[in-house]
């Protein structure tokens, strides 16, 4: 009698702790990220950069944000210009864009994120510790942050500040900026799936 008193507390406690878990998971932003290379031509010439598209695939609405590149040893730097304001409702998208050629001259505003806040050059360490930050307008809180993307588009603004040009990026370098939200369940029937596969092969 005891036991199962004990195991239907225990149930219970489980259950809140799931239920919390889950609640937490639920709140987490959904997102498809897409970075890519855009040309422009103008009255002024041709304007070349990068931009990102994010999309929303949640079903609440993510309040006005900016993106931050952070990394300890530099700071946090933003020059990214979003294509219009207020929320990003589930479903809608919002690029983020800024120039960084013009008329095939690279602009002279954008520094060297190798470089330490003492001007110092990074070592490789301090170089993988890039991380993209999508940060609220309105609050400073950090909606979404990700290590991987941080590291991987400043490797291609380095190749770009460096060559004066696009053509040191390559198609892994650029893959490297895409991501496509997958649920929770997507994920673990693909790993249920690989592992059939590794099994049957």
């Amino acid at each position: 009698m005891i036991l199962f008193i004990i195991g239907l507390i225990l149930g219970a406690i489980l259950s809140v702790i799931a239920d919390r878990l889950w609640r937490q998971y639920e709140r987490r932003p959904k997102l498809d990220i897409s970075c890519g290379e855009f040309l422009d031509r103008t009255i002024g010439g041709i304007d070349e950069g990068y931009d990102f598209t994010i999309t929303n695939r949640g079903d609440v609405e993510i309040p006005p944000y900016k993106i931050w590149i952070y990394n300890p040893s530099h700071g946090s730097i933003s020059f990214f210009v979003r294509d219009r304001e207020g929320s990003t409702l589930p479903g809608q998208k919002l690029v983020h864009r800024f120039i960084m050629i013009r008329n095939q001259k690279l602009l002279a505003v954008f520094p060297d994120l190798y470089r330490d806040r003492n001007s110092n050059p990074m070592n490789n360490a301090q170089k993988d510790k890039f991380v993209f930050r999508l940060i609220s307008d309105n609050s400073d809180k950090i909606i979404y942050e990700n290590e991987n993307i941080g590291s991987a588009f400043v490797k291609v603004f380095q190749n770009t500040r460096e060559n004066g040009s696009f053509s040191k990026n390559t198609y892994d370098d650029m893959k490297a900026l895409q991501i496509k939200y997958e649920p929770f369940y997507g994920k673990l029937l693909g790993k249920i799936q690989s592992k059939i596969c590794k099994k049957g092969n």
